[in-house]
């Protein structure tokens, strides 16, 4: 049996398993952006305006607005500064918020971004240090299409929560409903350096919101101690872990030989089947390109199917072998598929070898080709070992009747 060292999900950092519960903040960061939007959507209405710039970055004029009692914002907010662009445009709108609305709802500043037809395209909020210190963001920033819907939005952590979690950085994406379909989290250095993460990536049900795929990125110096520079988990509608594929370094894969490990899982969480794909000098070496694995309940192994080269194929006559174990630790019988070309000249497509308990050959099955069988009268032969290897007897078949032995 051809095999490596195989890398477990022990070898990896907990954290990368961490629950979503932590992840994008729950549905009061989206309440305060609907208050936001809702409140100082529309044109100022205050009397007091202050030109502060004829000519700004874009082209146009800087107006600030300040609020007066009696205006629709007096209270809310202390002022707006307004960007326009050189055709009058706005641009860019920026509201300053008194201290009672920052304590009540946690936003002492909003910066509104518009495109050259006056359409929010992206809005920023930044967070009063209690509201920060208490859900552990500071700053979010939106993102809009051309009919005012949520297509992105990006949180930025506080050091202390990012200290304690571990992450400074989380950019969820969403669908054409407003639902999360993907989050990114990027993780602070000293993360990284402690447990060889440096982001990950969460695929969303946008029904169900449960996690369908995480994808980890690994660092540089995970990957070379480790051999391993991706990972990508796959779940069940139960959240289970169901798949599970580990990604290998050029360096990792020329000393051993394999570039990609896939691993699937039954719903108890036990390995059911596991595929190595090989490359390189091993490939080249061995012959193998594809190893597949399968196990019982118990995860005792069943059965190894290899895929050879076709340079491997030409030279030996198969390209594909089976081994069964059937939950015993020595192989039990041997399959072999012969390529076409040995075929045609030796007449055989397939055999199956038996072996004892010392893995001696107790019995050896072909099946023939139809030329074969049209030009000898049979498409099946038996032959039989002793214990010291010889050759006891041979029968053989047409078409399951025995026609003759030896």
């Amino acid at each position: 049996m051809i095999g490596v060292p195989s890398e477990t999900s022990s070898d990896f950092p907990d954290e990368i398993h961490r629950k979503r519960n932590n992840a994008i903040p729950a549905g009061v960061a989206i309440f305060f952006l609907t208050v936001i939007l809702v409140l100082f959507s529309g044109p100022a209405s205050a009397e007091k305006q202050n030109l502060m710039s004829e000519k700004n970055e874009y082209g146009g004029k800087t107006i600030e607005v300040t609020y007066e009692p009696g205006d629709k914002l007096y209270g809310e907010a202390v002022k707006e500064i307004i960007y326009y662009d050189g055709k009058d445009t706005k641009i860019k709108e920026e509201y300053f918020y008194t201290d009672k609305f920052a304590n009540e709802k946690g936003v002492g500043r909003s910066i509104a971004y518009f495109d050259a037809h006056g359409v929010e395209t992206k809005e920023e909020l930044f967070y009063s240090d209690k509201f920060a210190d208490d859900k552990g963001y500071n700053r979010d920033v939106s993102y809009f299409d051309g009919s005012g819907k949520i297509t992105k939005r990006e949180f930025f952590y506080t050091d202390k929560f990012a200290g304690e979690k571990g992450y400074k950085r989380l950019l969820a994406d969403f669908d054409g409903n407003e639902k999360i379909t993907k989050e990114e989290i990027s993780y602070t250095d000293a993360f990284s350096n402690e447990k060889g993460l440096g982001r990950s990536v969460t695929y969303l049900n946008a029904n169900t919101g449960k996690p369908e795929r995480d994808e980890y990125f690994f660092t540089d110096a995970f990957a070379n101690d480790k051999g391993i520079n991706k990972k990508i988990v796959y779940h069940g509608d139960d959240e289970k872990v169901t798949k599970e594929d580990l990604f290998y370094t050029d360096k990792f894969a020329g000393e051993k030989g394999i570039n990609k490990d896939v691993s699937f899982f039954d719903g108890n969480g036990k390995l059911i089947r596991e595929e190595r794909y090989y490359a390189g000098k091993f490939a080249d070496e061995k012959g193998v390109y594809e190893a597949i694995d399968y196990f019982d309940s118990d995860e005792k192994l069943l059965e190894e199917k290899l895929f050879y080269t076709d340079t491997f194929a030409d030279k030996n006559g198969y390209g594909k072998a089976t081994a069964y174990f059937h939950g015993n630790d020595h192989m039990m019988e041997e399959e072999i598929i012969y390529t076409d070309k040995f075929a045609n000249k030796k007449g055989v497509q397939r055999s199956i070898t038996y072996l004892d308990g010392d893995g001696k050959t107790i019995r050896a099955e072909y099946f023939h080709t139809d030329r074969f069988a049209g030009e000898n009268g049979y498409n099946r032969s038996l032959t039989f070992f002793g214990p010291n290897g010889r050759i006891t007897k041979s029968e053989y078949y047409k078409d399951d009747k025995l026609i003759k032995k030896k």
